[in-house]
Order: C-alpha cells, then structure tokens, then sequence
C-alpha cells in the first residue's frame, strides 16, 4: 500500500469542464455583474497535493455592461500561468466536488475596458489591486461554477468587430500591426486577438 497509495494520489487527470464565470463590478457606487461560459481544459497530476496543471480555457470574453459608464470585458487572459479555479473543481469526485467556488482576483482573469471600443490600441486594465488607476470602478468579485451551459459564442465579434480583423492582419498585440507600435508601454502590449476570442 506504501507504493500503491501515493501513485494513485499522483495519477495523471484529464478534464474537461464547462464553467460559468461571473464577474462583479462596482462603478459609481452602483453593482454591475456579467457571465459568460467558457471552456476549461486541464491535464496533469497531484491535484490532490496541490500540485499545478497545464490548464487551457477557450471560448470569449464576457461583457459586463456598467451603464454610464460603458462596457468592461473579462478577457481570456490571465495575469499567472493560466486560470486555477478548474484543478481545484475537479481534485475530487462525488459529493466531495464543489459545484461552484469563489476566485481570489489575483488568480482571475484580466478585466479590462476600452477609452474608444472602436480602438483596441485604447484597452486598460481594472486592476483590482490598483482601483485608484480606474477612479469610479472597481473589479469586486470573481465566481465560477460547473454548468451544462453551451458555451458562449458569436458575442463578441458583435460588440467588438475589430477582433476578426486584428487576427486577419496578424497583429502580435492591441499596440498595433507588426512594425508599429503607437503605445509600445501600455497595457495593449499583454493582449492580442485570442484574448477575446479563442478556440482549441
């Protein structure tokens, strides 16, 4: 048992999970929330110790719309390794799996927000641990949980059609086409197509 037990611990496990992220936002004192649902897939081992997986999500940004204050997106990107919420959903089977959880909004996807949504050079993030960057809106809270929800899809490119055509002209990021970069130090320079839009 002293051989068997910790091999089964450190087995190697595959999912994949539909989960539906709901993301809030404080703008002007007033509670804004969005959902969408994307794609998480993960392989890997020692979930049950804690030990990291190769996570990949797919699908689209959600859109959480703030009133006056317009549009912010819950990318596809994350500021770490990639999103953590899935290994912990799925260490465990049964009863024993959590059916929807809270994410620590360091391990939470990018929000951002666009000065002029018709330029995506203009995006900026809202940093929850940097809220005076964004006077008047804050990012608050962060949940997911399992669904048997379609993801979503055909959103996106609706409220932000130059998505389709950054990934048609090959632009490495939001600065701009290869070769130009109008805002080489802004945030634009951590986002790219697929982080709006991504299937694997």
């Amino acid at each position: 048992m002293f051989l068997i037990t910790p091999l089964l611990l450190l087995c190697a496990c595959n999912r994949t999970e539909h989960v539906k992220l709901t993301a809030t936002v404080v703008a002007d004192g007033v509670a804004y929330r969005g959902s969408v649902v994307q794609r998480f897939s993960c392989h890997g081992g020692g979930f049950v110790f804690g030990n990291s997986a190769d996570c990949r999500v797919s699908g689209e940004a959600g859109a959480i719309d703030m009133g006056p204050r317009g549009l912010a997106f819950l990318t596809l990107d994350y500021q770490d390794e990639g999103p953590r919420g899935l290994p912990r959903a799925v260490a465990f089977e049964g009863a024993s799996k959590p059916k929807a959880w809270p994410v620590s909004l360091d391990e939470a996807p990018y929000l951002v927000r666009f000065k002029n949504i018709n330029d995506p050079r203009t995006v900026e993030r809202i940093d929850p641990a940097h809220p005076e960057a964004t006077p008047g809106v804050q990012f608050k809270a962060l949940d997911e949980a399992l669904t048997a929800e379609p993801i979503t899809d055909d959103k996106i490119e609706k409220t932000l059609p130059w998505v389709s055509k950054i990934k048609r002209d090959k632009w490495g990021d939001l600065n701009g086409p290869p070769g130009i970069n109008t805002y080489p130090d802004r945030f634009a320079g951590h986002l790219f197509w697929g982080s709006f839009k991504l299937n694997h």
